[in-house]
């Protein structure tokens, strides 16, 4: 039946869902580990050059610098991934949560059915998924992405 057709379509896509975020929490995890070798890798690096400094004073730190200027950017962007992954996986949830078994009764059986005073109106799957639509883009309001910090890292990767 087209009914039984399009609940299999929908558990389809919800499923989808699930399976796009865990994906992407596993590339999250690959990106901390990777970020964690660059950063022990860059300390090593700081005591080497800081000795090597002291016995060189006329030498530029201008290099070091610059390769500082990245960690601490590409560390800021990190926070920036972590913190709109994590704001992306709450909508993601709400989506996942609102879906609601009482859709498919009719209004006269979800009348008869409705003893609390919760308005299903409210919470309606699509009123949920058209808030997570509009607090999705990461130019809203609510995006934890610096999208000038995003504009110059990625001028940086085109050079």
């Amino acid at each position: 039946s087209a009914l039984s057709h399009d609940l299999n379509q929908h558990e389809t896509m919800m499923e989808g869902l699930r399976s796009l975020f865990s994906n992407l929490a596993e590339m999250h995890d690959s990106l901390s580990r990777a970020l964690d070798e660059m950063m022990k890798y860059h300390l090593q690096q700081e005591e080497v050059t800081q000795n090597y400094y002291k016995h060189y004073t006329s030498l530029s730190w201008t290099p070091y610098q610059k390769a500082s200027q990245l960690v601490g950017l590409m560390n800021d962007l990190f926070q920036m991934l972590s913190l709109e992954l994590y704001r992306k996986q709450m909508l993601a949830n709400l989506i996942l949560d609102s879906a609601d078994d009482r859709i498919l009764l009719s209004q006269q059986e979800d009348n008869l059915g409705s003893h609390s005073g919760d308005d299903l109106d409210d919470s309606s799957p699509g009123k949920i998924v058209k808030y997570c639509l509009d607090c999705w883009l990461r130019s809203c309001d609510q995006s934890c992405i610096d999208t000038g910090i995003l504009d110059f890292v990625i001028s940086l990767h085109e050079r």
